[in-house]
């Protein structure tokens, strides 16, 4: 950057835009330095109707539909994927599987890696079938945490998922939205500030772990315990 000159950076799905004034130097008549951003990407956030329709909060209201009638909250995403998160939470599980990587899903101990994967639908059961009646080195039989979740009906009769680290990414990036349409539309538990599963994994005896309301998200060891709630498509 020319000495003097003025940068300004835009975009509707930057935020948390970082410059750190002491890291910048000078050379002649031009400086260097360093900039951090985190890229968002926009999507939308609305109430699936157990029919499929979406609508917003407000036009939810304004019909008068009973919680029960709510599948969930969907979060509509143009390029990544759409996904719907069911209602309520599930149970503190493990993920299972210590000492197996289970093959055909993304494994990567890389953060900027491991948040691309976007395909908790096709995850989920490759875990499951890899796992079936395994015992692990902790003690762990199967794979509770995506077992859970694969158990889980919606309230449109769809089965459920263990979502992945890519998809919980637009969980968080999108958490205000998505606590509002809990708390005050449709009777659903609150996404709490511990970290839940995915299904994700990031190596032999580790898997992808990820906070709702913050990233980043953390890598812990399969027998852990977290919190887990269901997605579907």
């Amino acid at each position: 950057i020319k000495y003097g000159t003025t940068v300004k950076v835009v975009g509707s799905e930057i935020e948390n835009l970082m410059v750190s004034d002491g890291s910048w130097s000078f050379s002649g008549t031009s400086c260097t330095g360093n900039i951090s951003m985190n890229y968002v990407e926009a999507a939308d956030v609305y109430i699936q109707h157990i029919d499929g329709t979406l609508y917003t909060p407000e036009d939810w209201a304004s019909k008068g539909f009973a919680n029960e009638k709510a599948n969930g909250v969907a979060v509509v995403r143009p390029i990544s994927g759409s996904f719907v998160i069911a209602k309520e939470n599930g149970p503190n599980l493990a993920w299972g599987g210590y000492d197996t990587t289970i093959t055909g899903i993304v494994t990567s101990t890389s953060l900027s890696t491991a948040v691309l994967d976007n395909d908790g639908a096709g995850n989920t059961p490759k875990i499951i079938e890899q796992l079936a009646g395994v015992t692990d080195s902790q003690g762990v039989t199967g794979a509770p945490a995506a077992e859970y979740c694969a158990g889980y009906t919606f309230p449109n009769g769809k089965t459920g998922y263990l979502g992945s680290l890519g998809e919980w990414k637009g969980v968080v990036d999108n958490y205000d939205k998505i606590y509002m349409i809990l708390a005050n539309y449709i009777g659903g538990d609150a996404l709490t500030i511990y970290s839940y599963w995915t299904s994700t994994q990031g190596s032999v005896s580790n898997s992808w772990g990820s906070f709702p309301n913050r990233l980043p998200p953390i890598s812990s060891r399969k027998t852990a315990e977290y919190k887990v709630r269901a997605f579907c498509p």
